[in-house]
């Protein structure tokens, strides 16, 4: 499946400012097939119960997607007596969050995960949180908050045929804290990841490690803890893994990091701050969807074009009231990016100040 636009998810986000902080998102159209807008869940679509299925009754990811020995564990009578909020301890749990994800989530829904205890999972096939239905291309995310709240999770092994591969699959709006991932094998086709296959958006990641064996053949976007991500920011992250079996450890937290390493940054555009605070910039052609990319506190809060979409003429100067529509405490940075061979690289000199 060719990979798909950021710019429906990363929509829904700035439609939903109390899941994703004062976020807000303005291009990023790129090469990236389209998804389609989600309508609001009614009652009906959300409000069931869990049993176990007869084949005639599977739902559409278990219809389309091989679901991996872990389903064997699913625990349809704790699904019913807890939703959208789990606190899990045991391998059955987590399998049931899987199933709730995958089955039921169709609609954007604000889902919580807090580990209580390690978790084994060696022996059973892992199936990612979060996909996307290849005829309808209707997204079963997930989104919301994963705490491993220290605990680790060990043996995890996605055997392959997915093409968003890891502990979640597909993702808008993921934050991700305080949990390890450690002898994990993750197999798929495309956007392949430890934690995160294809990350759309989400708050900033803190204290996440992975540990494991990535199968990419053939090549894909990978990385050790997400494949593709747009506007992830790490802090106290890490990662140690391996490519198709192989001695050499990486340690690239995504694969923008990785191409960013290979192509380079080069910065020419020259950005100025202002005595009030407003950022200009100096032009020059030939950038395909160049966009101001501002962060405060180390969050990504805009992704703006720099590039007026009706008349196509450059936008010089970015505003403090754009840069600071959230509030203006705290410390900013500020710079240009564009899409450069299959990726988001910075293209600018980065301006800092604190308010």
């Amino acid at each position: 499946m060719k990979k798909r636009s950021a710019m429906a998810a990363l929509l829904i986000a700035a439609m939903l400012p109390g899941l994703s902080g004062c976020k807000t998102t303005e291009k990023k159209q790129n090469t990236r097939q389209s998804r389609k807008i989600r309508h609001t869940a009614t009652a009906s679509e959300t409000e069931e119960s869990f049993d176990k299925k007869e084949d005639k009754n599977l739902s559409a990811w278990e219809k389309q997607n091989d679901t991996g020995s872990i389903m064997q564990l699913v625990d349809y009578d704790w699904l019913n007596r807890v939703d959208g909020a789990f606190r899990v301890s045991t391998p059955e749990q987590l399998a049931s969050v899987v199933y709730y994800i995958n089955t039921r989530n169709a609609f954007f829904t604000y889902t919580e995960l807090y580990l209580e205890a390690d978790i084994d999972l060696t022996g059973y096939d892992w199936a990612p949180m979060g996909w996307v239905e290849f005829a309808s291309g209707n997204p079963h995310e997930y989104a919301g908050v994963i705490d491993g709240q220290g605990h680790t999770i060990k043996g995890m092994k996605i055997k392959g045929g997915y093409d968003t591969c890891g502990f979640v699959g597909y993702s808008s709006n993921l934050s991700m804290r305080n949990i390890s991932f450690v002898d994990a094998e993750v197999t798929g086709t495309d956007c392949l990841g430890i934690c995160g296959g294809e990350v759309i958006g989400g708050e900033k990641w803190t204290n996440v490690y992975a540990q494991g064996n990535i199968n990419n053949d053939p090549p894909s976007e990978q990385g050790g803890l997400v494949g593709w991500s747009t506007d992830l920011c790490f802090e106290d992250c890490s990662c140690d893994y391996t490519l198709n079996g192989g001695s050499e450890v990486f340690h690239y937290l995504t694969y923008k990091e990785r191409r960013t390493e290979e192509i380079g940054i080069e910065e020419v555009f020259t950005l100025v701050l202002n005595d009030d605070y407003s950022i200009t910039r100096d032009d020059f052609p030939g950038y395909h969807n160049l966009g101001w990319h501002v962060e405060r506190n180390g969050e990504t809060i805009l992704e703006a074009s720099a590039v007026d979409p009706e008349t196509g003429e450059p936008i010089l100067t970015l505003e403090k009231s754009r840069i600071t529509f959230c509030g203006e405490s705290g410390t900013y940075s500020v710079y240009l990016d564009a899409f450069i061979d299959g990726i988001y690289i910075r293209v600018s000199n980065i301006i800092e100040f604190t308010l």
